[in-house]
């Protein structure tokens, strides 16, 4: 390893990190000597080093640490030659030397947290994780502790189109300074706190097009069949209980999150959720595709003798006899 500050705690610990390595390779026999030397390298060793001009004092500490959970993650193969996980180093090589501060912190909280919270982002918004680990460097110098830093990567994690975390997002938004809770929205306007809070009831609304014309349209198609990686095994059909909406086919119920930022279904289980199905006045949609929300109307031939609708306050949800997706009709 070259000259630097990591290279130097770990020649004083050697013996220490040493025993710590072959007790791990002794329960995971493909363990790579010279592939985890180069992760400590590429990975661990800059934000190391930013942290020798900031806080010296905490070198050892967090070389220590991030060594441990390093074989932690490397003996699961969340890092390493054989993982299906880039994400998880990239993270760490790009990300951790804006955050040497926090790290210095608490290390093992803060390697932990992001390698899950990147695997997650990764999982449910595909290849834009790296958008998720370029916001959370950009808003670093303003993260002041590990629960602001959740509650940004929570944040930028539903804007990336994880729509599942948009009342953790919302919550997390009420508790921030404006600066920031403006910042991380990229909110384009001159709004106040309490008129933000206000127009985010409305999961349709876009923050970074806060005066855009609005009208009733096809918003998304979601989900799919799961043999070409969709959820569904038989086309679904859908119900609203308790103003969320589900979706279900022959085997499985899934809850249905959407906003403008994105779509994702969590699986609900093999029952369908208790409570009477509901549909709302305000949304209805006729066997000709017509739509009708208030005083709006619009008409969608595509989605003419549907299976089955559901609508919440602000979101109409269409399935097809014949189809493996869902159809989105909202204020957009």
């Amino acid at each position: 390893m070259k000259p630097g500050a990591l290279a130097t705690a770990l020649e004083i610990g050697r013996e220490k990190f040493n025993a710590r390595f072959a007790s791990a390779k002794a329960l995971y026999p493909a363990l790579d000597g010279e592939y985890f030397a180069n992760h400590l390298r590429d990975t661990v060793a800059p934000a190391v080093e930013v942290l020798s001009r900031i806080r010296p004092e905490r070198v050892n500490a967090v070389a220590d640490e991030l060594y441990g959970v390093s074989l932690e993650l490397m003996s699961k193969e969340m890092l390493g030659p054989a993982t299906r996980y880039p994400e998880i180093a990239e993270a760490w090589e790009t990300l951790f030397p804006k955050i040497a501060q926090l790290l210095s912190d608490n290390p093992r909280l803060i390697a932990s947290g992001v390698s899950n919270a990147v695997y997650n982002v990764a999982q449910d918004a595909g290849g834009r994780y790296r958008a998720w680990i370029d916001a959370m460097g950009r808003s670093a110098p303003h993260l002041g502790d590990w629960d602001v830093f959740l509650k940004a990567g929570v944040i930028l994690a539903w804007r990336l189109g994880m729509a599942h975390y948009r009342e953790s997002a919302i919550s997390a938004l009420e508790t921030m300074p404006d600066n920031l809770a403006f910042g991380l929205l990229a909110v384009d306007s001159e709004m106040t706190r309490s008129g933000l809070m206000k127009a985010l009831r409305d999961p349709w609304w876009n923050p970074s097009e806060p005066e855009k014309k609005r009208g009733l349209s096809m918003s998304r198609r979601v989900g799919g069949f799961r043999g070409f990686g969709g959820p569904f095994i038989t086309p679904p059909e859908v119900i609203a209980v308790d103003g969320r909406l589900y979706a279900f086919d022959a085997e499985s119920c899934w809850v249905l999150f959407a906003d403008c930022y994105g779509s994702s279904f969590k699986r609900y289980g093999g029952d369908l959720p208790e409570g009477k199905p509901e549909n709302r006045k305000d949304f209805q949609i006729d066997k000709a595709g017509v739509a009708l929300k208030d005083e709006a109307t619009a008409s969608f031939p595509p989605l003419a003798d549907w299976a089955s609708y559901a609508s919440t306050q602000w979101t109409l949800a269409v399935s097809l006899p014949q189809s493996h997706y869902i159809y989105l009709v909202a204020a957009v």
